[in-house]
């Protein structure tokens, strides 16, 4: 088997005229660019609503794709929008992401959608929510908490689903407000959809990401509130993170739901493995982020946010169960951080394809130095949660670059050129798969950094260059030794 090589680039960093990457033109011209530099693998964020920071891993609703995402070209050919409506939308290009403009932008675009809407597309609506049985109450649960948040009455950052609950009859009285959304959902499947199948045709797969805990306000919370470990008031008793490591010196805490695997194994985790199911229909592969919380994960008291616990749950039985349920070979499980047995014996077990990053290679027997690399893993510089590699290299004192260029066998050199030559390096290992953060391929340093954890702001807004496609060609013919 060859070994696969691909680039982690999010939809929202792509180049395009409107502020933002979406499931139009950018999208397919970036699948164009990794067909002909004949990369494997398309490595995407979740495609979720971001929640007040940006952040996509803090989605209200697992399956429902953020409307930023719309393409405007393809609402002008569908006869939705005028072309003068698609130009007003247009933005110069920006090396951030403006979320809340482009966020209006979108949104405009799609309430003039609405309301040029056919029989035709009402027809395409029923349909639509047929094969969708939750849209309906996404659509519901979305309006009641959009109401509530235009109300002067209520805290907004104290707003529950208990005080929500009381709104629906408005929401029933304006039925725009639920079609609106179902509609939305509508063509933004349609688009993802053909963005999909182009990459197929094209040879890429996409590599897309599961978030392990949805917030308290989450409709998944909402309609599914059983499976989760709360109070009678709907509030969690614990909360989802992990303790100190290398990441975050105190820990950190996300204030997520965790899952209630008891209730869950008694019914078969149909939550989790349908939520699995309906995924990949969007990818032909899927992260699990945070693997741990499969297995063995770390519950923060809510009460005393200080005292945290590790629980086995989940584990064999959870893994036995989607195996009958799915294929284990579309799965790729984010393993990275502290290590434990029972995890790691879990993985072992099934065989899971893990994650290494280069990063992180410290010692002389780390997983994740080249030499001693699984073949089962995807190999990273880094992921959307590190430094870029040149910021990694730049942020070293004069001690521990020359520890690490040691331990990785290379000797001093520019930054770039330890770049390439650990790239080469990790292309030379055993892991069968190879992916590189579009940021590393086009050499750039801490300021094109996707994510801190641990920081709420600031991050999620990286942008691609528009010579993007030039200079990641540059480097990679010397990444890969080619003249």
């Amino acid at each position: 088997m060859k070994k696969e090589f691909g680039v982690l680039c999010h939809i929202s960093s792509l180049v395009s005229n409107y502020g933002v990457g979406d499931f139009g033109r950018s999208s397919f011209e970036f699948i164009d660019f990794l067909a002909k530099q004949k990369i494997d693998i398309w490595q995407v964020l979740p495609l979720t609503e971001t929640n007040e920071y940006n952040c996509p891993y803090g989605s209200m609703c697992y399956f429902a794709f953020d409307t930023m995402f719309i393409d405007p070209e393809d609402l002008v050919e569908r006869g939705l929008i005028s072309r003068l409506d698609e130009v007003r939308a247009r933005c110069e290009l920006s090396p951030k992401v403006d979320y809340a403009k482009v966020k209006k932008i979108k949104l405009e675009l799609l309430d003039i959608a609405y309301k040029n809407i056919t029989k035709d597309y009402k027809k395409k609506l029923a349909s639509f929510q047929r094969k969708n049985i939750e849209i309906l109450d996404y659509a519901l649960y979305k309006g009641v908490m959009e109401f509530n948040q235009q109300r002067t009455d209520i805290d907004v950052n104290n707003l529950t689903l208990g005080n929500a609950i009381i709104n629906f009859d408005y929401v029933i009285e304006n039925p725009d407000i639920i079609t609106k959304t179902v509609f939305f959902q509508y063509l933004l499947s349609e688009q993802w959809a053909k963005v999909k199948a182009y990459a197929k045709k094209k040879g890429v797969k996409i590599l897309g990401d599961m978030p392990i805990y949805p917030s308290p306000k989450s409709f998944d919370v909402f309609n599914n509130a059983i499976c989760f470990k709360l109070d009678k008031k709907g509030n969690p008793l614990v909360y989802g993170g992990v303790p100190a490591d290398d990441f975050c010196d105190n820990g950190q805490n996300w204030g997520s739901c965790i899952y209630d695997w008891d209730y869950l194994k008694k019914n078969n985790y149909n939550f989790i493995v349908q939520k699995v199911k309906k995924l990949l229909k969007n990818y032909d592969i899927l992260r699990l982020d945070h693997y741990l919380g499969y297995v063995e994960h770390y519950e923060i008291d809510a009460k005393n946010p200080k005292v945290g616990t590790w629980v086995q749950e989940g584990g064999e039985d959870f893994f036995s169960t989607l195996k009958k349920n799915i294929s284990l070979k579309k799965v790729v499980i984010e393993d990275l951080g502290i290590c434990r047995s029972e995890p790691e014996r879990v993985k072992k077990l099934f065989n899971l394809k893990g994650m290494r990053v280069l990063q992180f290679a410290w010692h002389n027997e780390s997983e994740h130095l080249p030499k001693n690399i699984d073949k089962n893993c995807i190999f990273y510089l880094g992921t959307h949660d590190n430094n870029t590699f040149i910021g990694f290299l730049e942020s070293l004192s004069k001690e521990k670059r020359a520890e690490f260029l040691k331990l990785m066998e290379i000797e001093d050199a520019s930054n770039q050129e330890v770049l390439v030559s650990c790239v080469q390096k990790m292309i030379e290992s055993r892991s069968d798969t190879v992916v590189l953060q579009i940021q590393d391929l086009l050499m750039q340093d801490a300021s094109a950094r996707m994510n801190v954890p641990g920081r709420a702001e600031g991050c999620w807004d990286y942008r691609l260059p528009k010579d993007y496609q030039e200079r990641v060609n540059q480097n990679l013919k010397l990444m890969m030794n080619k003249k």
